[in-house]
């Protein structure tokens, strides 16, 4: 099912490409945070981890396409999933410090490796949104960012984008 994920992230990828004469510029992004699950009680988070891949395409100095790629699990091991996005990004203040807000569709593909947790497994395409903050400099940018990815699973995580 990864293989899967790969596939269509890179056939998304070369899919926007076209796109890219009418933008600024290519960016291409990494993620690492902390993912929170909420599977068992409303409202009981299990605290995990994120990573992943993005591409953005600036549509303008407001609006982007952005295809993200990333996977989760768990700190005790017992959940473990990915997932691929397709966003709209929008920012709201255009200044040296942007606060951008983005939604769009998930796909996640979660697998529980225990039945304590939840007996059946997640293979779903949700809404999904974020928000966050950082710093856009010439050659790079950072930003904190929070992804809601379905209600069962939310992340934190900083981005890099080149």
């Amino acid at each position: 099912m990864k293989q899967f994920f790969i596939k269509i992230f890179v056939l998304i990828i070369i899919s926007l490409i076209p796109l890219s004469s009418y933008a600024e510029y290519f960016n291409l992004g990494v993620k690492y945070g902390y993912a929170y699950f909420d599977n068992d009680d409303y409202g009981d988070y299990d605290k995990g981890k994120t990573y992943g891949a993005i591409a953005q395409i600036p549509l303008d100095r407001t609006f982007d396409i952005e295809v993200e790629y990333g996977k989760f699990e768990d700190d005790d091991g017992l959940v473990d999933g990915d997932f691929i996005g397709g966003y709209l990004g929008a920012f709201l203040l255009n200044l040296r410090i942007p606060i951008k807000v983005k939604a769009g569709a998930a796909k996640q593909d979660i697998e529980f490796t225990s039945l304590d947790v939840n007996p059946e497994d997640i293979d779903e395409v949700n809404f999904s949104w974020g928000a966050g903050t950082g710093m856009r400099f010439p050659l790079f940018s950072g930003y904190v960012e929070y992804l809601q990815i379905s209600k069962e699973v939310h992340t934190i995580a900083i981005t890099i984008n080149f």
